[in-house]
């Protein structure tokens, strides 16, 4: 499993080099070759029915006295799939398969219990963090040297995102989240907690969101701290940072020079909010959602909730807000589980997958993040950690 989570994390590393994504978005880039679009799930579905057989076959005992969670949500968002094809008479099929591709290896493997070493996962996510900074520095250079522009920029433009190995910094944002809740619960790369490593790993992290530019990964990165504050009863602590916050936005509106640089911002990312929050489709369809959703159609939408409402019906909707809690539940349960047996780098590291499930559904607000390969795949990894496997150091 954790050699197709590095498959994941480094498929995209073809991006930048040869110029490939989608023109739509990406103006000096080239469209993305069917072969390149269709290899991720060509392997994806191999490693799932290797898997999958693996883990039935296997000498692991199948778990029969719990009700298996991920196991009736996987069967359930795939009837509804399966019935609606049919009645897709100009949607895409690929859209809404993509929010669910990763389902069956979540529903199998939950059968059994999976040994997951936490100290590799997170020494992955630390190396990919490394090489991301990297590449953001290399494309900075090029782009000051050469004027070479990453895949979400236009020529011309006020702010250049950068988007590290995967040329894509709205996805980057969000797997920075990921190493950020590592970091708030003192879990770095290397043994001890010392202040230079704690100064290091958070400077690389926010200098990297920085240079994503991402409004969606700032706000998650915003309620992350807030919610990780509030639970370690920092109550006063809690409420400052919430008033610098305010204090900030009062500074933004009376300075000038703030407002006028704000403005431009705002008016880059223009017809980006608009998609983001457009709910044209979603007024004019609400009247036909019904149980299963609309069945005239397969739909996409930015935001990630109203594409899965229209797809799958406001019974999914529930029970997909539903599945968010009980995992992020089953996290900080774990976590107080192994703060009692005084394994703290285990409870640190539930707490830090609670936060990054929370702060993932966040960003699934205005990105439909649950249909973007490879931060789907780490979701629904730290989803399978947080029910049925077995964890080990």
């Amino acid at each position: 499993m954790f050699l197709f989570l590095v498959f994941s994390l480094s498929y995209y590393i073809y991006r930048y080099p040869l110029s490939y994504n989608d023109t739509s978005t990406s103006p000096t880039y080239t469209d993305t070759p069917l072969i390149f679009q269709i290899a991720k799930y060509a392997v994806t579905g191999v490693f799932i029915l290797v898997t999958g057989f693996s883990l039935i076959s296997s000498h692991n005992k199948i778990i029969k006295d719990t009700v298996n969670v991920p196991l009736i949500y996987s069967l359930f968002i795939f009837v509804i799939f399966i019935l609606k094809i049919p009645f897709a008479d100009k949607g895409s099929p690929s859209e809404a398969l993509k929010t669910i591709f990763f389902l069956p290896i979540i529903g199998v493997a939950s059968l059994t219990n999976v040994n997951i070493s936490v100290k590799i996962f997170v020494r992955i996510i630390y190396i990919f963090l490394f090489f991301h900074f990297s590449f953001d520095l290399f494309q900075v250079g090029n782009f000051f040297l050469t004027s070479r522009l990453p895949a979400l920029a236009l020529p011309g433009t006020f702010f250049i995102r950068f988007g590290g190995l995967w040329d894509d910094p709205n996805s980057l944002a969000i797997f920075l989240l990921l190493a950020y809740s590592f970091a708030l619960n003192k879990i770095f790369p290397f043994k001890g907690n010392s202040k230079t490593q704690e100064i290091v790993v958070f400077g690389i992290i926010l200098s990297t969101l920085a240079l994503t530019i991402s409004i969606t990964g700032f706000i998650s990165f915003i309620a992350v701290t807030l919610i990780h504050i509030y639970k370690k009863n920092k109550i006063f602590l809690f409420y400052s940072l919430v008033f610098l916050l305010l204090i900030i936005c009062i500074a933004v509106y009376l300075n000038p020079f703030l407002s006028d640089l704000l403005k431009t911002f705002l008016i880059s990312k223009e017809g980006s909010a608009e998609g983001h929050l457009d709910f044209t489709n979603f007024k004019s369809n609400v009247f036909l959602i019904g149980a299963f959703g609309d069945f005239s159609d397969l739909f996409f939408h930015e935001s990630f909730y109203i594409q899965f409402l229209l797809n799958f019906g406001l019974p999914a909707l529930l029970l997909l807000f539903w599945f968010i809690f009980l995992c992020s539940r089953r996290c900080l349960y774990i976590s107080r589980k192994y703060l009692k047996l005084k394994n703290i780098y285990c409870s640190n590291f539930y707490s830090s997958i609670y936060l990054f499930i929370i702060g993932f559904a966040i960003a699934n607000i205005t990105l439909p993040f649950f249909s973007i390969f490879p931060i789907n795949f780490i979701f629904w990894f730290c989803v399978l950690m947080s029910f049925d496997a077995k964890v080990i150091i």
